[in-house]
């Protein structure tokens, strides 16, 4: 609760049957949410008493605009959260899952641009799933994700590169909290890298991770270690973890490797929050193909720079737009063919979270 005072604002009272808007109220409280109760060390005097001046004054306004309402109120359904128009500072965090056995849907497409002849382009999409069971108890979830990629691969002329990948898995990852500072996060994916043209022997792979994290500071420092099994021909284990850092409610840090992450939030509204970021990746996979009869294996392997643009909304539903730069671009093969050291060049990307 913050920036209360007497000029005067409008009032949006958002609940499970939809929201109302308050045109003047003769006060502006920048947001609370009422969903997430803090403890007394969180908030300070002043705050405590600003948040109930802004829930009076929001129950009186609510009353005065009833009409037919008993004793003029309204009676509505418990509310979520109260917004106005203010600083993002000011406002909380989204939810980023569901209540309940479905989660959510994603579409992410991508396009790397060849560059040279002599190099490669590469077109992709993906599509997951993903739901939610207790195991045993919904403290202690259970995401199981099945998901379909597509990689459509452009040159070079020479050695030739298979003209379509594809990934299929069903990941399932247990999160399960132990108390109040421990989570583990443990997954494993069976899955097939293939071009469809080779036996399920040589396509299929099982994959996965193991992490540990530890709130160091609650709500602002976290602290992540543990190992990634991606049991590919260039790389079987990969150490994983770092610092994941959130100074204020519209950073957050996440020191990871091998994915870090700087976030900034520069908008949020009732229900939605918009955040620009700089992002690394380490791409690529190892694949089975066949090559004129003769089952081989190709790696991809190239390491990405990303600036995105991200709007999430409640529930972890959202979109995104990136663009990229991708550099140490390869392709290996183990039959011994020469590898392809492809250019560096651009990659845009955008997806879609319902």
């Amino acid at each position: 609760v913050a920036n209360v005072g007497p000029a005067g604002g409008r009032v949006i009272l958002q609940s499970e049957s939809g929201s109302r808007l308050i045109p003047r109220c003769g006060f502006r409280a920048c947001a609370f949410d009422v969903s997430r109760p803090r403890s007394d060390s969180q908030l300070l005097s002043a705050d405590r008493e600003r948040l109930r001046v802004a829930a009076d004054a929001a129950a009186f306004a609510l009353g005065s605009l009833a009409g037919d309402a008993p004793g003029g109120m309204v009676e509505y359904p418990e509310p979520q959260q109260f917004w106005t128009e203010g600083p993002p500072a000011m406002i909380g965090h989204v939810s980023d899952h569901k209540n309940g056995f479905y989660q959510k849907a994603a579409l992410t497409g991508t396009y790397i641009d060849r560059g040279s002849l002599n190099s490669f382009g590469l077109n992709e999409l993906d599509l997951s799933l993903t739901v939610a069971v207790p195991a045993p108890k919904r403290e202690w979830p259970l995401l199981i994700t099945p998901t379909f990629n597509v990689r459509y691969l452009d040159g070079p002329a020479s050695p030739m590169l298979p003209p379509r990948l594809y990934e299929a898995y069903v990941d399932f990852l247990w999160v399960p909290r132990f108390n109040e500072r421990w989570t583990a996060i443990i997954g494993v994916a069976p899955s097939l890298y293939t071009d469809f043209d080779v036996s399920t022997n040589d396509a299929f792979r099982l994959t996965g991770k193991a992490l540990a994290r530890y709130d160091w500071v609650p709500e602002k420092v976290q602290v992540v270690v543990g190992v990634l099994y991606l049991n590919r021909n260039d790389v079987r284990l990969l150490p994983a973890g770092g610092i994941i850092w959130n100074p204020t409610l519209d950073q957050r840090y996440e020191l990871i490797f091998p994915r870090p992450k700087f976030s900034h939030r520069i908008n949020a509204g009732p229900g939605f929050e918009d955040w620009l970021y700089l992002a690394g990746e380490f791409g690529g996979n190892s694949f089975a193909y066949d090559r004129s009869g003769v089952a081989d294996f190709v790696t991809l392997l190239d390491y990405r720079a990303l600036l995105g643009l991200e709007r999430k909304l409640e529930g972890g539903a959202g979109f995104r737009i990136e663009v990229g730069y991708v550099f140490s671009r390869t392709a290996k093969f183990a039959s011994g063919l020469p590898e392809v050291i492809a250019d560096n060049t651009a990659l845009v990307r955008g997806g879609v979270i319902y």
